[in-house]
């Protein structure tokens, strides 16, 4: 059996769900493709564990089909929640064709919900993506490629903007957001969440671009856009 295990961010224990850890205390085989996975999910996990940040779609499937016929139970581990997206275009399949791909060899498989990054740091600082009056409407975007990703459509709809991984298009995501929102309107970038060196930048759209001059953050960082987000107390 594979249990494609979502992990949450990654950086601590307490953001499995139960029945992730309780998989990842009787697992035969666990698979990271990736850095995101702390030492405190790593001991959790008494089988042979291979975390790699080179893993391919090939040799990563050839070890799940290897321990498969062995007979052994794997976690196919993702980071967050891998229903809200996953994979790495060129690199890594989505999860919709790896389940293909489970189906085409006949391997049994569950997915196994995780907690995402997003609504970590939400909890964290207290604040709602949704908000009577302000908006009823979250426009959550995967990593984006290109700067002509239908920006301006999204931000044309007035709704909180959630990006994952958009660091690399930062500043096309703001000018394109800029014509719709307000310049003093609420940005929240993210990095690292649930690690110990986690950063929270709490800045403006008018504003963003001349702090990250000075301010280092990854490329996994979670990007947050609007009116919503302006009560967030990054100092609590």
């Amino acid at each position: 059996m594979v249990y494609i295990t979502s992990i949450g961010p990654g950086g601590s224990s307490d953001y499995l769900s139960v029945k992730a850890y309780q998989i990842l205390q009787n697992i035969e085989v666990a698979i990271y493709a990736g850095t995101m996975i702390g030492d405190a999910i790593k001991k959790i996990i008494p089988g042979k564990l291979y975390v790699q940040n080179d893993f391919t779609n090939e040799s990563l499937r050839d070890l799940i089909k290897e321990a498969h016929q062995k007979g052994q139970s794997i976690a196919w581990m993702e980071p967050g929640d891998v229903s809200f997206y996953s994979g790495e275009p060129g690199i890594f399949d989505s999860l919709t064709g790896n389940i293909q791909w489970l189906r085409e060899e006949n391997i049994p498989f569950e997915l196994i919900p995780g907690i995402s990054s997003w609504t970590v740091i939400c909890n964290q600082l207290g604040i709602e993506n949704v908000l009577d009056g302000v908006t009823q409407t979250i426009v959550v975007n995967a990593p984006i490629k290109s700067p002509k990703a239908n920006l301006k459509e999204l931000a044309s709809l007035g709704a909180s903007l959630v990006f994952f991984m958009g660091i690399n298009t930062i500043e096309a995501i703001i000018k394109n957001v800029s014509i719709y929102y307000p310049p003093q309107t609420t940005i929240i970038i993210a990095d690292r969440i649930s690690w110990e060196d986690q950063k929270i930048i709490k800045s403006t759209l008018e504003n963003i671009i001349e702090v990250l001059k000075t301010e280092h953050v990854s490329r996994q960082s979670l990007i947050l856009i609007g009116k919503v987000y302006e009560t967030a107390n990054i100092n609590e």
